[in-house]
């Protein structure tokens, strides 16, 4: 995963798999350079960004939402990027298949869809059961 810092804004890019529900990324910042770069998770203190990368750990991933701050410093006055802010339904994927991570659930919901499918087919045979009703009888009473 990347974290690329362009126009105030963290662009999240380049999707990975998530081990152990820890979100790792790169952080990039083209055509610039910083003597120091720090993050902040869900307005929480800034950290120093170690070894490039981003760390995202799971309590991070807890709330209903997640959002991301960097500061790069230089010689002049430091730049301030934030990325939009990610609702957090019930969980985060970032990177790999769905059918992956959730086959259990993935099979549910086709399920569900297919039960769903059968059961408005079953109401529009008999909404135009109906309908040719009407139309035999000229009303319905």
């Amino acid at each position: 995963m990347k974290f690329v810092l362009k126009d105030g804004l963290v662009h999240i890019v380049d999707y990975h798999g998530i081990p152990n529900n820890k979100v790792e990324g790169i952080v990039e910042s083209p055509g610039i350079s910083y003597n120091a770069i720090e993050y902040s998770i869900n307005n929480g203190p800034f950290k120093p960004v170690n070894k490039g990368k981003i760390v995202i750990e799971p309590q991070h991933l807890k709330g209903s939402e997640l959002s991301i701050r960097v500061r790069g410093t230089g010689s002049g006055p430091a730049d301030y990027y934030k990325s939009d802010v990610i609702p957090l339904l019930h969980t985060v994927i970032l990177g790999g298949t769905l059918e992956d991570r959730y086959p259990e659930a993935l099979k549910y919901l086709l399920k569900e869809m297919k039960t769903l499918k059968e059961e408005l087919k079953g109401n529009m045979f008999t909404l135009v059961d109906t309908f040719e009703q009407i139309i035999e009888k000229g009303s319905l009473f």
